[in-house]
């Protein structure tokens, strides 16, 4: 148990630091590609960060435990949504330009309806129409363009965006290394304590599956970059539920049992329509991130006595 804890400490401080690279490696290969903000957020950095939760889905789905996938995903959009986007919050005051609202709230109303299809029974071919949802997705971001370069940047030489994609993606090969390790030493630890595999999916291992996500964020608000700590934490709600979950039914069918997912149902909707209404005011600030904590709280709670009256 304690070889666990101090392997726990160990991932999440490298996780910490190798994300604060990836961050600024992003930025570079932005301001060659004269994207925005949003897009990189979702294309580099969100799709990078949801890797756990991608490889956590593929590997259950091939052991027949669909159930776990599906929890996995709902969980950890929960733990974006109200963990990171209320830890990233508190880091530093979240605010949204004016035309990045719009977007925003398409992905938001994306993800409640794709919230909901998940409940139902998923088989190969919905897997591919999420696969190919996702794809259309990136190549849409990918033709907005930006006529300006990003604030405070610099023209960037080809060299050094092709150097800086490079480290980009061996540090977020690192994050996602310290991810896993940060997953199988929370699994561990619970299982010592006896809880259910479902219980473990919907919470620890989704609360695990999303550090990248959270260190990412917060790294990103701290400098400032609101677009891409945002574009983060919603785009990785979009990748959950098209590439990672479109992966996982197309490798095996899924079919849920709905009275089990009840409880990460309605908090999937809660955080979107919390999310929403914030976003839509172009802030979040300390008092909106002590309410995204606090109802991740609830949930949490609410997971437990679930868990405990089965």
């Amino acid at each position: 148990m304690l070889l666990e804890l101090a392997s726990l400490v160990v991932a999440l401080l490298v996780l910490a630091k190798a994300s604060e690279y990836a961050i600024g490696h992003a930025i570079v290969v932005a301001r060659f590609l004269r994207i925005s903000e949003m897009a990189i957020g979702f294309l580099l950095v969100s799709t990078a960060t949801s890797m756990p939760e991608f490889f956590v889905g593929i590997t259950a789905s091939s052991a027949g435990e669909t159930g776990i996938s599906v929890g996995n995903v709902l969980g950890a959009n929960v733990a974006d949504l109200l963990l990171v986007g209320g830890a990233t919050a508190l880091a530093g005051t979240v605010v949204l330009r004016r035309k990045e609202i719009p977007e925003l709230l398409k992905m938001l109303f994306a993800i409640t309806v794709l919230s909901v299809i998940v409940l139902l029974p998923l088989g190969r071919f919905s897997g591919i129409l999420l696969l190919l949802v996702f794809t259309g997705y990136a190549v849409y971001l990918l033709q907005k363009k930006v006529s300006e370069h990003m604030d405070g940047g610099r023209s960037v030489s080809r060299k050094e965006a092709l150097a800086s994609g490079a480290l980009f993606f061996a540090s977020m090969a690192v994050v996602v290394v310290c991810a896993n390790f940060v997953v199988s030493s929370a699994v561990a630890i619970a299982t010592a304590f006896n809880v259910s595999r479902a219980f473990i999916a919907g919470t620890l291992v989704s609360m695990g599956t999303t550090l990248p996500e959270l260190a990412t964020s917060v790294t990103a608000v701290r400098k400032k970059l609101s677009g891409i700590a945002i574009g983060n934490v919603v785009g990785s709600c979009i990748t959950n539920l098209t590439l990672v979950l479109g992966a996982a039914a197309v490798v095996t069918p899924i079919r849920t049992d709905l009275p089990a997912f009840m409880n990460l149902a309605v908090f999937a909707l809660l955080s979107c329509a919390m999310f929403w209404i914030f976003v839509k005011n172009r802030r979040l600030s300390r008092r909106e991130g002590f309410m995204l904590l606090g109802t991740y709280a609830l949930f949490l709670v609410s997971a437990l006595v679930t868990e405990l009256g089965t």
